[in-house]
């Protein structure tokens, strides 16, 4: 997982997380456009929370309008936060259905191996993240093809 370590990096993550927050969709454009290279997949480990990822972030919010937006920028969806979780285990543990399916779309063979710092993970039999409808779309774009 990629993370920001030199100041530059950090700020314009901080600044890139505050775009996603206020659906600044130019400013977003802009700073991953401009700014340092891979900036959608970075995560900021000095963050008290353990450091967001852009895509996380808009996938825990349930904004899948702008979790698709950030796809098509480069957003990859198996980077992990700071926490360990991936977007797909974020949209999953909150239950929200639309970016969940967004980002199965754009990742027909996620890593449903990968847990967080809990142990907690994307796997059916083992996970508080399981919500009925996410369970479904899991079960039905992922985890047959397995």
């Amino acid at each position: 997982m990629p993370q920001a370590s030199e100041d530059i990096q950090s700020r314009q993550l901080c600044k890139l997380l505050q775009c996603i927050r206020e659906d600044d969709r130019h400013t977003i454009r802009r700073l991953v456009a401009e700014g340092v290279p891979d900036l959608l997949n970075l995560v900021d480990r000095t963050a008290p929370n353990g450091g967001e990822t852009a895509l996380g972030l808009a996938a825990a919010d349930n904004r899948d309008d702008l979790v698709e937006f950030l796809l098509e920028l480069g957003a990859h969806p198996d980077v992990a936060d700071g926490r360990r979780r991936t977007a797909l285990m974020r949209a999953a543990e909150f239950g929200h259905v639309q970016s969940l399916e967004k980002l199965i779309r754009n990742n027909p063979a996620p890593n449903l191996n990968l847990t967080d710092n809990e142990g907690k993970g994307t796997d059916l039999a083992t996970s508080n993240y399981s919500v009925y409808n996410c369970e479904k779309i899991l079960i039905n774009n992922v985890v047959v093809g397995c």
